[in-house]
């Protein structure tokens, strides 16, 4: 007789508990295998003398045949129910005499049963008949058997066996006396009961955290499948039904991409939009979130009258702060189920195992390891999941001060790229010390540093070392050269002063600094390029490049001070701007800085003395107009900027909003999708352009159109856009981007 038997027997006997007998179990299979029986005496749960009595007195049982209850010398185990149902022959289904049915769903029967070879109760689960010659039926439902029979925890449900009886498919389970967690959470409780249905969502964790380490992921975890035996210390938790849960180890599959399982209420949004190729225990620990919120508040998260509502809530809307429900809950847990919420699988907990931690800490009082979001976070969240939020903070990322957020962004991401390149040119660096062929390797790398941030002390001294290794003086303009340079740039700022003539001057600009990067007007006429294209950041980084070997003249300085404007460094661009007798694009500078700083008057009075209209002050003049509240005027004088510089695409991208102000979306859709052709690269007017197609119905193109504004800018408020705009446009892609929004 094996030990894991006798140990059943003991439990029917009264001698030990199912509680007791799955924590040492589960001690024992941690250890790495054991003696099962050891480990009980060990423990004090189970003398000696009653396991040779059990094995002594087992040993006289018998083969159980129709009509013979089984009994043994020392004691009657057969309880007085089961000899009463044997009494009928429709009751016996192999060695288990069945009693009662105890549950029924689509997939099969569960039956209260007596397994009378080994003298215990048992829960039988039935495939129905009908599902029974469908192979994929078949498959799934045996599935859970062999999920579950990898699984040793007192959290889960045993599996003892998997059999065919007749043309019958079914599991034979561990049986649980006791009710579902959700009758016991049926009613809103407070207090000490509330902690107890706490406990109980955390020993489901470290049960599901056992599945997640064997690889195992349950992903219908819900009230209904969690059995709770009753205790003296208010229940143990049992997870059962893993008929939907998939085991990475598997060699098979059953299940592919588009394919959605679970119960929406408590699905995952990787779930719920059927990505199961990155559907793991982050979405386990997202319905553990859903049943700790609903315990909290008395309601869940993402609750709707219809399946469908509550699946397009779980994916685009944020719940309530379980602080506004429940004002008396504590921070550690509010923060806890927050993070269980996360949208993003990776901004969660990684395993159950790692949420039952933390929930651990939380019952003891202990810190916890996640941290709250806090007051900025719930913004981006709530900007990130809400369109018309998204698409207004897009609208008013035309203003400077509103374009930080992403600038910002690109300072970081262009500081990362920094740091890898000069790790990089330091290894190959040091291989040419052997190898002199590798030193054209270590300049590009240094050169690309240096694009990005032109007084970077380690770069600068590392193109030195590298000019002295390869023993060549370093590049002078010639006359030829500079002739050429000179003619491209010329060429590259007469393409961009013309209509239609943008997208032109991307490419020959960018070739000039390529082909030409010492020559000052190559960088000079990028930064002006990048100005009108609405890249502030980019623009001075090309004027940081100039700034190092050339002196900087007037038109560069008056650049830079606009781009500072709008990333709305005003401090900075004040101590470059002259106060007193400026003219022509001095004056703007000023205009603009007193603009900034809300001195219209001001700025009216300087742009009057800027001397003969040019693009930019008709631009600025305009612009003093709809701060005003004149958007028909501000938009007269876009036009007329725009007619003097027709690539002037502040101007245009103002023009655009204007007419939307005073003539509504409709009559702006056009001007959009004309500055959008004439200028491809200028991020914000696609943006707008985004917007003001979702506004008129057309939600394929907006999610188009945002999307190409992620690619040419991806930084998280974009990124989180272009999912937005995706989402609603059915395009189940979206998420890809919502998730790498968090990423960065």
């Amino acid at each position: 007789m094996q030990d894991n038997d006798i140990a059943q027997i003991a439990v029917q006997e009264g001698l030990l508990s199912t509680v007791e007998l799955d924590r040492v179990r589960h001690e024992v299979s941690s250890a790495g295998g054991g003696d099962l029986l050891s480990a009980l005496m060990h423990a004090g749960l189970l003398r000696n003398t009653d396991v040779d009595r059990i094995r002594r007195d087992r040993g006289n049982t018998t083969t159980r045949i129709p009509g013979e209850i089984v009994s043994t010398s020392h004691k009657r185990i057969v309880p007085d129910e089961v000899t009463a149902a044997a009494k009928d022959p429709r009751s016996e289904f192999g060695r288990y005499t069945l009693l009662e049915k105890i549950g029924s769903g689509g997939m099969g029967t569960i039956w209260k049963a007596w397994d009378n070879l080994l003298g215990r109760w048992a829960a039988i689960k039935m495939l129905h008949e009908e599902h029974a010659v469908h192979d994929d039926h078949r498959e799934r439902f045996l599935r859970e058997a062999r999920a579950a029979a990898r699984l040793a925890h007192p959290n889960i449900v045993q599996v003892y066996e998997v059999g065919v009886q007749g043309n019958v498919v079914f599991i034979s389970l561990e049986f649980c006396p006791g009710e579902t967690l959700r009758n016991r959470i049926a009613h809103r409780a407070t207090g000490p009961e509330t902690r107890r249905r706490i406990e109980l969502v955390r020993q489901c964790a470290e049960g599901l955290g056992s599945a997640h380490t064997a690889g195992i992921t349950h992903r219908d975890m819900k009230p209904e499948n969690v059995l709770v035996l009753p205790t003296p210390k208010g229940g143990h938790a049992k997870v059962v039904d893993f008929g939907l849960a998939v085991d990475k180890t598997a060699v098979t599959r059953l299940t592919v991409a588009g394919d959605v399982f679970g119960t929406p209420a408590y699905m995952a949004p990787e779930q719920a939009l059927g990505l199961q190729e990155i559907v793991g225990p982050p979405a386990d620990v997202f319905a553990c979130g859903c049943i700790l919120y609903e315990i909290v508040a008395g309601k869940l998260p993402f609750e709707a009258d219809q399946a469908a509502a509550s699946v397009y809530n779980t994916i685009h809307s944020e719940p309530a702060l379980l602080s506004t429900l429940a004002p008396k809950v504590h921070p550690d847990l509010e923060t806890i189920v927050s993070k269980c919420l996360e949208k993003d699988p990776q901004r969660r907990y990684p395993s159950a195992r790692e949420l039952a931690q933390d929930l651990g800490h939380y019952m003891a009082g202990e810190p916890i390891s996640a941290r709250p979001i806090g007051l900025l976070g719930r913004i981006r969240r709530r900007a990130e999941r809400n369109p018309a939020l998204a698409a207004a903070l897009a609208a008013a990322a035309v203003l400077p001060s509103a374009l930080i957020g992403i600038f910002a962004w690109e300072a970081k991401a262009r500081a990362d790229n920094i740091e890898v390149s000069l790790e990089q040119a330091a290894v190959i660096e040091e291989q040419a010390i052997s190898n002199p062929a590798l030193l054209g390797s270590v300049r590009v790398l240094y050169d690309s540093v240096l694009r990005d941030d032109p007084g970077n002390a380690s770069a600068l001294a590392g193109l030195a070392r590298v000019a002295v290794a390869i023993q060549s003086p370093e590049g002078r303009e010639t006359s030829a050269t500079a002739l050429i340079g000179g003619r491209l740039a010329a060429e590259a700022l007469q393409a961009m002063r013309t209509r239609g003539g943008l997208a032109a001057a991307e490419g020959r600009c960018d070739a000039l600094v390529s082909g030409f990067p010492d020559l000052p007007s190559s960088w000079l006429a990028r930064a002006d390029l990048r100005y009108r294209l609405g890249l502030p950041m980019a623009a001075l980084a090309d004027l940081d490049r100039l700034r190092v070997r050339w002196e900087e003249g007037p038109e560069a300085r008056h650049i830079r001070v606009m781009c500072l404007l709008d990333l709305g460094r005003t401090e900075d661009a004040r101590l470059l701007v002259l106060t007193e007798g400026a003219e022509g694009p001095a004056a703007i500078e000023l205009a603009a800085l007193r603009l900034q700083q809300g001195r219209r008057d001001e700025a009216r009075i300087v742009l009057a003395k800027a001397g003969a209209p040019t693009a930019e002050g008709l631009w600025m003049e305009g612009r003093l107009n709809a701060r005003a509240g004149s958007w028909a005027s501000g938009a007269k004088e876009f036009a007329s900027a725009l007619s003097l510089d027709p690539g002037f695409a502040p101007a245009f991208l103002a023009l655009v909003l204007a007419t939307e102000e005073s003539r509504g979306a409709p009559a702006a859709l056009p001007l959009a999708r004309r500055l959008v052709s004439e200028a491809p690269g200028h991020v914000v007017s696609r943006v707008i352009l985004a917007r003001l197609l979702h506004q008129t119905g057309d939600r394929a193109a907006a999610a188009h159109e945002a999307a190409q504004a992620a690619r040419l800018l991806p930084s998280p408020p974009l990124l989180a856009l272009s999912g937005n705009y995706r989402l609603l446009a059915g395009d189940s892609g979206g998420i890809a981007d919502l998730f790498a929004a968090h990423r960065r």
